[in-house]
């Protein structure tokens, strides 16, 4: 009887360092993950916010590498703004403080779909605003291969453009079309059809069209969603928003990615 109590009891406690080794490899994996996201758009995502206002008590956590190539096709970082980057960073901090994120923002003011088209060479010169900008979708595939390390695992793909698309010849009427071929093809090139896009909704004033179309594609396709931006605050032109609303829309941002995260580890657990 002896016998068999100590066997049990040997049993139990072999049990025990094996589930302690797996929850620990499992903390492990949390510790040295890492998740890129991508950010891409015109001069809202750029950011028009002064860095005077992050002060000291803003400001990216260890576990945070910012990229930042905006306005500037030869991939060097200018200016002294700010864009959504900040409060984005403020919840992934709070919510995953051991994960590694990479942050890759490339945007450049006036950029238009036209800009981001995949297919830039054949887009005719007269639908684009500024053909300066060049072939955007290209040098953000640049940009991603180049600085993102292989490990790295892209989670989802922040979206903030549009105000322009109204006034340019039929890039409104296009602009649903445009942004399906977008996603699709994003998704092609990094090879994965489920990449989560996240799209910073353009206000109904700077063009109902792109504001509709918008709306559509997180209504059609998988894994596109939307981030309400009507109550943000603004600068004074009320097209682009000001410090505290960059800071309210990077929470937003933060939020949804939260929510993905949070739901594909659910999935890893439930298997």
């Amino acid at each position: 009887m002896n016998r068999l109590l100590f066997a049990y009891f040997l049993f139990a406690c072999v049990l025990c360092m094996v589930t302690s080794s797996c929850n620990n490899e499992g903390k492990n994996k949390e510790d040295t993950e890492t998740f890129v996201i991508l950010m891409g758009g015109q001069s809202n995502m750029v950011g028009k916010g002064d860095r005077g206002y992050l002060a000291d008590s803003i400001s990216m956590s260890k576990n945070i590498r910012f990229l930042d190539y905006d306005k500037d096709m030869k991939l060097k970082k200018e200016g002294t703004t700010f864009g959504p980057e900040y409060g984005l960073a403020q919840v992934l901090s709070r919510e995953f403080p051991t994960t590694n994120f990479i942050f890759v923002k490339y945007a450049s003011d006036g950029a238009t779909l036209y800009n981001w088209d995949p297919e830039f060479s054949k887009i005719n010169s007269s639908d684009v605003e500024d053909d300066s900008l060049g072939d955007m979708y290209t040098h953000f595939l640049s940009v991603i291969n180049k600085d993102i390390p292989s490990d790295a695992t892209p989670l989802a793909f922040l979206w903030l453009q549009g105000e322009d698309d109204k006034t340019i010849h039929n890039a409104g009427k296009e602009y649903k079309e445009n942004l399906d071929h977008i996603i699709r093809s994003f998704r092609r090139d990094l090879k994965n059809n489920n990449l989560p896009f996240i799209i910073g909704l353009t206000r109904v004033e700077c063009g109902k069209q792109v504001c509709m179309a918008q709306k559509d594609l997180a209504f059609e396709l998988p894994q596109v969603y939307l981030v309400e931006t009507c109550d943000l605050s603004m600068h004074s032109d009320q097209v682009h928003y000001n410090d505290k609303g960059l800071m309210d829309l990077g929470r937003r941002f933060g939020t949804q990615i939260v929510r993905i995260i949070k739901k594909q580890r659910h999935k890893i657990i439930s298997f």
